[in-house]
């Protein structure tokens, strides 16, 4: 393909025909050069008008290359036109300047190696002056001070002109270097490229995407590009037309953020590793001491004075409490590492489950549930019990005076469900909302309030596995809310892809 319109050579010179058609298809590839050396060639070619760039020899014995100016500007003022010579530049750029030559190239090994930036130069500048009487021109100035690329190619995807802005993030000093390039070529990834042009194909716009893109002096740049095409009308060619946004800082950003977030993956993992194997390593030997102190007490137990059997009583109480404290940690290391797949969980029934084996305790203490209509989820159906057993222990534990009352409610808030577990007990101080869900905080002691300091700690363990949040609002005297949010497309849980 070839992103150079075709090409008038006018010059009797054969070999320098020649040498500049290779020149051009170095430059930009296949290109297509219709070559002229002598006057009725000439006539042909311009009756024909299939050239969209003209490149002249200054000194032709049939022709004066002003008068081929003067004759392309009157037959087509839009397309540019290049002078080469082999006389001194000076001199033929003094004879035809008044006529304003989209450039003047000499013939030296110097001169013809920037052939290729003098057109892409002449190409981008005659487009702009037939850009001039477009109704557009007006906001001309407001895209050049964009600080957003912006570009404009043909419908094979030849940028024909950008602004500043992009010439910039593409490393070019100007606009006009940047002309008659192909899109195609600058992405890094030939596979990215292809998909851009298909995303194109697929109709009159695409979603933006990101690719890296190359720059001028070899290096890449992340860039985020949303394109579309326009359609032609009349004589005027379908374009591409686009925007481009630096993403290189952006992407960095978001990789360091992945990489943040694996590592900081792998780590939980391999400290929930670590907890579930010390706790369950300590597990053994915490039971045989705790049957050795019982197996002392039987034995020795009579001979024993008062102070020593109180010493005893309090060592066989350490080590039930360590050994319930043991297996808390092993409780919360397998909430990830032992967890069940994501199934349907129908929330009533769940609900209906614990209020079940709460039947007693409730009796007991003459509480009222109040409960709303609940939501089926996707989650881990035991731990979802667990955290309903949890929080409902909760209420019922830390109740006040007056006959315990619990309400249990969920809202629709669009991408998650909120849940709420309300009660009347004797709530919390703002101080400590947060500490209520650090394992072993616990703020009664265990003869004003029995338990292991770990129940709150399981729930937010339970609900950040699901994707959610926990927290609570809560008045001293007057009672709590337990907030529960868990999306509607919770994180496929580790090793267990999401259904779609």
């Amino acid at each position: 393909m070839s992103h150079l319109p075709r090409v008038l050579l006018i010059d009797e010179s054969s070999e320098d025909r020649e040498l500049i058609a290779l020149v051009l298809a170095g430059a930009f590839g296949e290109v297509e050069v219709e070559e002229v050396a002598d006057a009725a060639a000439l006539a042909r070619a311009v009756t024909a008008g299939r050239f969209g760039v003209v490149l002249t020899e200054h000194e032709l014995s049939w022709i004066k290359s002003k008068d081929v100016l003067r004759l392309i500007r009157d037959l087509r003022p839009d397309c540019p036109v290049v002078v080469v010579t082999g006389r001194p530049i000076e001199r033929v750029a003094s004879e035809v300047l008044h006529l304003a030559p989209d450039g003047v190239v000499p013939k030296t090994s110097a001169g013809l190696a920037g052939l290729a930036r003098v057109l892409r130069s002449a190409l981008f500048h005659a487009r702009r002056r037939s850009a001039e009487a477009s109704p557009d021109t007006p906001y001309r100035s407001l895209l050049e001070a964009l600080p957003v690329g912006v570009f404009v190619a043909s419908e094979e995807g030849t940028l024909l002109d950008v602004n500043p802005a992009l010439a910039a993030i593409l490393g070019y000093a100007r606009p006009e270097e940047c002309a008659q390039r192909p899109l195609d070529a600058l992405f890094v990834a030939r596979a990215e490229a292809e998909a851009f042009r298909a995303g194109l194909a697929s109709g009159p716009g695409q979603a933006p995407v990101e690719a890296r893109m190359r720059r001028a002096d070899g290096t890449s740049v992340w860039l985020r590009i949303h394109a579309w095409r326009v359609p032609g009308a009349g004589e005027t060619p379908a374009r591409i037309h686009g925007l481009v946004e630096d993403r290189t800082e952006g992407r960095a950003a978001d990789e360091e953020l992945v990489r943040r977030t694996a590592a900081l993956a792998r780590a939980n993992a391999e400290l929930d590793e670590m907890a579930y194997v010390v706790s369950h390593d300590l597990s053994k030997p915490l039971g045989q001491i705790a049957r050795f102190l019982e197996m002392l007490e039987q034995d020795a137990g009579p001979r024993l004075g008062r102070d020593s059997r109180a010493l005893l009583e309090q060592a066989r109480r350490s080590a039930g409490r360590l050994e319930s404290m043991v297996d808390a940690v092993l409780r919360c290391a397998r909430v990830e590492s032992r967890g069940e797949a994501f199934v349907a969980v129908e929330l009533d029934a769940l609900l209906e489950r614990v209020l079940a084996r709460l039947a007693e305790e409730l009796r007991a203490a003459g509480a009222e549930v109040v409960r709303s209509p609940l939501p089926a989820v996707r989650g881990d159906e035991s731990q979802l019990e667990q955290l309903f057993q949890n929080l409902l222990d909760n209420a019922l534990k830390f109740r006040a005076a007056r006959p315990p009352r619990i309400e249990v409610a969920a809202a629709d808030e669009g991408e998650l469900w909120h849940l709420e577990f309300r009660d009347n007990g004797i709530g919390i101080d703002a101080k400590d909302a947060e500490r209520v869900f650090v394992m072993f905080q616990r703020l009664h002691t265990d003869s004003e309030v029995p338990g292991s300091g770990i129940g709150l700690a399981l729930c937010r363990r339970i609900v950040s596995r699901h994707g959610g949040r926990i927290w609570v609002d809560s008045l001293p005297g007057r009672g709590s809310t337990f907030h529960v949010t868990l999306p509607k497309r919770p994180p496929a849980p580790a090793g267990e892809r999401r259904e779609e």
